[in-house]
């Protein structure tokens, strides 16, 4: 599908459809939540990707919190990719900001032998050095 450059719609059904059939054949709960996390991570990649506009990044981005924030890596994930997304939508600043600070320091009160932790420091590093719009100041 990518290769196809298909549009998000397009490609929002397919990995639902995906997602339906994988549902089907999970034998316990926890694969089904599993599988319903993993899409919400793929969709919401492909969200921010496809530079959508707030209505569909930001339905993207709550079915991820609701489903998928099982680990820090997918608290980095989502934080990092909220902050570079804020050039579309810089009135969700704060909150994208304050996500990727929980996300911080999460991952900072994991253990320093955690490889993780020091690959998502850096990716949250990296996000603020690239971030286009500035965290706003406290009030």
């Amino acid at each position: 599908m990518f290769a196809a450059r298909v549009s998000y719609a397009k490609f929002e059904r397919a990995i639902l459809a995906q997602e339906k059939q994988f549902l089907r054949e999970a034998r316990t709960e926890s694969e089904r939540r599993h599988i319903r996390a993993r899409t919400a991570r793929t969709l919401f990649t492909e969200a921010f990707a496809f530079g959508l506009p707030w209505k569909d990044f930001g339905r993207a981005l709550r079915r991820f919190q609701r489903l998928g924030l099982s680990d820090s890596d997918d608290r980095v994930h989502a934080a990092c990719l909220y902050v570079q997304s804020l050039d579309l939508f810089p009135k969700r600043a704060r909150e994208a900001w304050t996500l990727l600070e929980d996300a911080e320091r999460r991952t900072k009160a994991l253990r320093r032998a955690n490889p993780l932790r020091k690959e998502n420091l850096e990716a949250i590093a990296h996000t603020k050095q690239v971030a286009r719009v500035r965290r706003p100041e406290h009030r």
